[in-house]
């Protein structure tokens, strides 16, 4: 059984969510279940949750001693499940956590001849997965705890290098200027820039918005009111804690920006006039809708980026069809559907990371 493999970041946030799942079954008020059945089929994931279903082969760990049948799936049991005479363990259930984690990194069933391969997932996280897939119960992590914790501690790690580092921005003197802008109008390009805005600011990157659109969300703010309190005298207005600076009359000088280490331009429905100041940022991101009837502009306005700094956003999209047409435009994202800017979705958050790591890529380019 092969699929397409996942993001790093995404398994990772996934297979914590799995961890979660089989450790609360371990340690359930009403005794200890070993769920024994980790495989792909039995793992569900909607809307960036993961979902466990079929405990047909569960047990109680009191029940132990009364079993007396094999269960388990070729390539995700742990090999003592083949055997009625050799007792499962919590490590059981890891050595299954481990194999769910392989094939959402490789998209192979973790059979031996696979396993051996050169692998396409940094070296720490190998030992990983190699500890959890150890033929010998006693030579695994004990717990799920305990492989969540080596799993947090090497998130941690890319987390850190994945997104751009403060000292990357501040080296070059400069802010990193991103620019957003839909093939049409409402395909979300003030949310995205929200939402990144946000994100960056809580990772340390003091963030701007600069509405280049002169029927933007900042303009529909200013006019009903809601930034009446929070305007300073450089011209920023200040939105639950986004900083924002309105498209004013041309003869009314752009604001400083030494303050902030990312700028982003959100142009919304972009138009040919435009393109070449889009153009001129370090990164652009183009944001279409992945409906049949639409999904065809966003490709035309493509053709018109520099692809060396252009990553692709498609909303409203099921996570089918995008796996359909993602391979037409690459780097292409799907944004996931989530209201609030301020705290996203589990899935929302993953989206954001992913960007990041894209945007990331693009400027060691």
């Amino acid at each position: 059984m092969e699929a397409a493999p996942l993001s790093l970041s995404t398994a990772l946030e996934y297979t914590l969510q799995l961890c979660d799942i089989i450790e609360y079954l371990h340690t359930h008020s009403c005794g200890s279940i070993l769920y024994l059945d980790c495989r792909p089929d039995n793992v569900i994931i909607n809307n960036g949750y993961v979902h466990l279903v079929d405990f047909g082969n569960s047990i109680f760990y009191k029940d132990l001693a009364n079993r007396s049948f094999f269960c388990g799936s070729v390539g995700y049991a742990a090999p003592e499940l083949y055997n009625k005479d050799k007792s499962p363990s919590y490590s059981s259930d890891v050595y299954g956590i481990g194999a769910i984690l392989y094939y959402m990194l490789t998209g192979k069933t973790p059979l031996s001849q696979n396993i051996n391969r050169k692998k396409p997932f940094p070296r720490e996280l190998a030992s990983i997965i190699h500890k959890c897939l150890h033929h010998h119960p006693a030579r695994r992590y004990q717990t799920v705890a305990r492989l969540r914790r080596a799993l947090q501690t090497f998130t941690q790690t890319i987390s850190d290098n994945s997104v751009i580092s403060r000292k990357q921005i501040q080296s070059e003197n400069t802010s990193l200027v991103i620019s957003i802008a839909g093939s049409d109008r409402r395909v979300g390009t003030t949310h995205l820039a929200m939402s990144l805005s946000v994100f960056f600011q809580n990772k340390g990157h003091p963030c701007l918005i600069k509405d280049r659109c002169t029927h933007g969300i900042i303009a529909g703010l200013l006019g009903s009111g809601e930034l009446r309190n929070s305007y300073s005298n450089n011209g920023i207005y200040n939105y639950k804690g986004i900083h924002l600076f309105p498209q004013y009359s041309p003869v009314i000088a752009d604001c400083h920006t030494d303050a902030y280490s990312v700028i982003i331009n959100d142009w919304g429905h972009i138009t040919p006039d435009k393109l070449e100041a889009f153009n001129s940022s370090d990164v652009c991101l183009l944001v279409g809708s992945g409906k049949a009837w639409e999904y065809g502009d966003l490709v035309a306005l493509s053709v018109n980026c520099p692809a060396h700094k252009t990553v692709g956003i498609i909303n409203f999209i099921s996570g089918t069809s995008f796996y359909r047409i993602k391979h037409q435009l690459t780097p292409y994202l799907r944004m996931p559907y989530y209201d609030d800017w301020l705290h996203p979705t589990p899935a929302g958050k993953h989206f954001l990371e992913q960007l990041s790591a894209e945007i990331h890529s693009l400027r060691r380019e």
